[in-house]
């Protein structure tokens, strides 16, 4: 029997346990013979690893009472926050379990897109312990967690982590991290006890091995629970798995412990987490590919699923994949949902714009089909750069949600009831982290709602997605659901050098676009809006209907947005739809600051001709504004502000370019606002006469209304005593600059030939739409 050691809430946790990680494959028999036969009792797993449902049919089909077990999943990071209870719950499920033995958050790392990061890590440790507390698991812990990581929790714990799971080996033992943990009564848990075998064949290591007849592994092992840390090494071997257990019949002199912890002189990590953020996103035991072994099927399973089904009817499932994007949601008068799915050309493809899933799964049922896919979608050529990173949704397999309100998800699909409940697949895409929520449309029985592409102009900027979907049952028993639609953008990626057009989309957008007029001259409502009817963030848009337009004002310019797809189908509720938020622009807020001659002045109290400071040519100049991209004072947007450590504050939309400094050769490039992170760099001014590089050190984000952008003649400014780029989208100032001056000067002319001597601001119709030319049709770096 593999002995055990006590956790600080009086739990034992067996010292040898099997570790599940999706590297290397899983094999079914394998996990029943550590259990069966070589009396593992701890097993250790994790939502990221992919394993868990096979994990589950082991657990109920081996021959050890479920109370015997010690069962140890994680919390992957794209869960915390509100969806803490969500992600326990699907973990059990397929454990096939009502309690967890541990429960632990996966790593302190949370993806970039949550912008409270401080309070996010609150509130899933708070929900940590409100499982512990009503006994849903025996005890909980973190994973990967630093001395620093582990201070920062006790600032808001009640209850402190049982456990920390980290690297644990002779090469890589943090030995301060331990005695830090073992002061404050959290024990240290092992992980990558062999360090993956790398070094297993090291001289000193085998003499000591050869000195006690034990292996080398069973040596790295001894090693570990001699100091009273849990590990769980991973084997599929029968005989290695055995022999992983054979350490407990001798003991390590004080000598040659000495020795082995002397390795971790070497410092040799095996785990590097330094890129974790970027991969968060893909899909959970990704490494498996497919590798997945002996797997029976669970008869048990089945034979309840078939009892449940005859009790409370069939469940119809539809998903749009991960290359697909919920657009179409349709009630049939039977009252039977249908879902559309799409993959505009931002979305839908591997690394380089090739190679879609095509994992899309639909179900017939008496009225048709549960759902669809847009005809064409997945046929169509992205043309990307070949290390453009992929664009593609995290889908987990199963229908568990009863509703999707994290940020970064999307309704992939559902699986409905007969009586018209929906469990939804909540899909993760980290493209919808500056995503608006626009509208929340009533679908009644007969009625669809459409989405889909924004196009702006004649140039696509957006997609309207379905971010959520909720049943409501009015008083006479009818049954409807209330969308949540949200719009993303739809652009190409920043870290691309240009923007290439494929002619097959050109055409499409044509032919939309004379649908869309053909429509229109029949009599049937397309998405026409005045200027200033853009809806606010979530909190201002009616809950149970569309947003009615208001009287619309002659003396506004009217500007026409249009939805790719079916957007023209007229929908039957009460009201219009609107694509409300497309094409905002990238700009600075109305109280940003410059520095003039005079003085300091507000943006919004710019006027072109204005000399306002910049820094050109290593020096403090000052540079005259020769007119504006954008000046909207009406227009509600969102900005990103930035923190420095020097002081200055700086807000602007998440597309606008900022120079970022390289923090150690000081390096300008210009990026997204929404690229630069907490410890990245940026120049501000320290003197009149000089910049300084400083460290951002917060990021958050918040709504305003005005938005303002000045073309200055060198293309750059002083704002909020950071330095800036005038431009958005495009990051060329050369070409331009060479159009803007020639716009101005036109611009002029006609102004003095028919007498308009008052400024207007925003940048008149005709030169936005050469600008976007200039954007769709050109590289960004020359």
């Amino acid at each position: 029997m593999i002995p055990s050691t006590i956790l600080s809430n009086n739990i034992e946790m067996p010292l040898i346990g099997l570790g599940t990680t999706h590297s290397g494959g899983y094999y079914h028999d394998a996990v029943l013979h550590s259990i069966n036969k070589c009396g593992y009792r701890l097993i250790d797993t994790a939502k990221r690893y992919g394993v868990e449902k096979q994990l589950g049919i082991a657990v109920n089909n081996c021959s050890i009472p479920r109370e015997d077990l010690f069962l140890c999943t994680k919390l992957w990071p794209v869960d915390c926050g509100d969806a803490v209870f969500d992600a326990f719950r699907t973990s059990c499920e397929k454990l096939q379990t009502d309690y967890l033995d541990m429960y632990m958050i996966h790593m302190p790392q949370l993806p970039d897109w949550i912008v409270d990061q401080k309070e996010t890590k609150e509130k899933t440790w708070r929900q940590m312990e409100l499982l512990y507390e009503d006994e849903h698991v025996r005890s909980i812990g973190v994973s990967n967690y630093s001395i620093d990581d582990l201070e920062e929790l006790s600032e808001f714990a009640s209850i402190l982590p049982h456990a920390n799971q980290i690297e644990f080996h002779p090469w890589f033992h943090q030995s301060d991290l331990k005695k830090y943990s073992d002061e404050n009564g959290i024990l240290t848990m092992g992980y990558c006890p062999l360090a993956k075998g790398k070094y297993l064949e090291d001289e000193t290591l085998c003499r000591i091995a050869q000195k006690y007849n034990k292996s080398p592994a069973q040596i790295c092992l001894r090693w570990s629970v001699q100091q009273n840390v849990p590990t769980v090494p991973k084997s599929t071997d029968s005989k290695r798995l055995k022999e992983n257990t054979d350490v407990f019949d001798f003991e390590l002199s004080e000598e040659d412990m000495d020795t082995l912890s002397s390795f971790s002189s070497q410092n040799r990590k095996i785990v590097d987490l330094s890129n974790i953020c970027q991969k968060m996103s893909l899909p959970d035991g990704y490494k498996l590919n497919g590798r997945v072994f002996g797997v029976p099927e669970d008869n048990e399973r089945m034979q309840k699923t078939t009892l449940l089904a005859a009790i409370i009817g069939t469940a119809a499932s539809a998903s749009c994949g991960s290359s697909g994007i919920p657009f179409r949601f349709e009630v049939l008068p039977s009252g039977q949902p249908v879902l559309g799915c799409g993959s505009p050309t931002c979305f839908g493809s591997e690394n380089g714009g090739k190679d879609l899933r095509h994992d899309s799964n639909f179900m017939a049922g008496p009225d048709g089909d549960d759902g669809f896919f847009r005809e064409g979608d997945l046929a169509r050529v992205r043309v990307r750069n070949s290390d453009a990173p992929a664009q593609m949704a995290n889908c987990p397999r199963e229908f568990s949600s009863s509703s999707c309100s994290n940020p970064m998800t999307w309704v992939g699909g559902f699986k409905a009831s007969e009586s018209g409940d929906l469990s939804l697949q909540c899909c993760h895409y980290e493209g919808l982290r500056f995503a608006q929520e626009v509208g929340r449309p009533v679908v009644h029985a007969g009625e669809v709602y459409s989405g889909g592409e924004v196009l702006r102009d004649g140039r696509q900027t957006g997609f309207d997605a379905i971010s959520n979907v909720k049943k409501i049952t009015s008083g006479n028993g009818d049954v409807a659901y209330e969308l949540t639609v949200t719009r993303m953008n739809c652009l190409p990626n920043p870290a691309e050098d240009s923007n290439e057009v494929s002619f097959d989309i050109q055409r499409d957008i044509g032919r939309i676009l004379e649908k869309v007029g053909e429509t229109a001259a029949s009599g049937v409502q397309t998405n026409q809006i005045e200027a200033d009817q853009r809806l606010s963030p979530s909190t201002d848009v009616q809950s149970d209907s569309y947003v009615t337009p208001t009287e619309s004002d002659p003396q506004e310019t009217v500007e026409q947005f249009v939805q790719v797809g079916e957007q023209v189908v007229p929908v039957t509720s009460a009201g219009y739809y609107y694509p409300v938020a497309s094409g905002v622009p990238a700009c600075f807020t109305g109280d940003a600051k410059v520095m003039t001659p005079s003085g300091e002045k507000e943006m919004r109290d710019v006027r072109v001709g204005d000399l306002v400071l910049t820094f050109e040519y290593g020096k403090m100049v000052y540079t005259r504004v020769a007119s504006w991209l954008h000046r909207l004072p009406e227009t509600k947007a969102a900005f990103i502000k930035l923190t420095t450590d020097h002081g200055p504050e700086v807000s602007m939309t998440p597309q606008h370019f900022i120079y970022k400094a390289d923090c150690v050769t000081e390096e300008l490039d210009l990026v997204y606002a929404e690229d630069i992170n907490k410890g990245d760099c940026v120049m501000v001014k320290e003197t009149e006469n000089n910049l300084i590089m400083t460290v951002v050190t917060a990021k958050s984000t918040f709504y305003e209304t005005g938005v303002y952008a000045p073309m200055t003649e060198t293309g750059d400014l002083i704002v909020d005593d950071v330095y800036a780029s005038c431009h958005n989208v495009i990051k060329t100032n050369t070409l331009s600059h060479t159009f803007l001056n020639l716009a101005t000067a036109m611009q002029q002319k006609v102004r003095s030939i028919l007498g308009f001597f008052e400024e207007t601001g925003h940048l008149p119709a005709s030169s936005e739409f050469f600008l976007n030319i200039i954007d769709v049709l050109l590289p960004h770096k020359y």
